[in-house]
């Protein structure tokens, strides 16, 4: 019998915690993962504004879109660490609710430390 194992909370909170330095270091975007009219203009991916589930993808594989080359155990982080901040932000999605007409880096920023914090204190959904 194998028995396998996810990603541990403390690892969520880690992806969760780069994601939030990610999106403090280039910006918040709505309606993609980054900001494509930047990188249009040659500003490297790793550099343009991401939405919610760009900086976790950055945190995971380096860049703010799924990689292709990426592992199982990768794409199951990141979707766990999605996961994480849905069930704390108790929303259907985290697009309709990062995209929201209104919604700020900060909010983005808070949710994403907030997440992080409950998971390590294990009070996280």
């Amino acid at each position: 019998m194998t028995t396998t194992t996810g990603p541990t909370n403390a690892e969520i909170a880690d992806v969760l915690d780069h994601a939030e330095a990610h999106l403090e270091r280039v910006g918040h975007h709505k309606n993609y993962l980054y900001d494509e009219k930047q990188a249009a203009k040659g500003v490297p991916v790793v550099d343009c504004p991401t939405c919610v589930w760009g900086a976790i993808h950055y945190a995971v594989h380096g860049e703010p879109r799924p990689s292709s080359t990426g592992t199982h155990d990768k794409f199951l982080l990141g979707q766990m660490a999605g996961d994480a901040v849905r069930k704390h932000l108790r929303v259907q999605t985290l697009v309709a609710w990062n995209d929201a007409k209104g919604r700020q880096k900060r909010q983005v920023v808070k949710a994403l430390r907030d997440t992080a914090a409950a998971l390590r204190a294990g009070v996280a959904a």
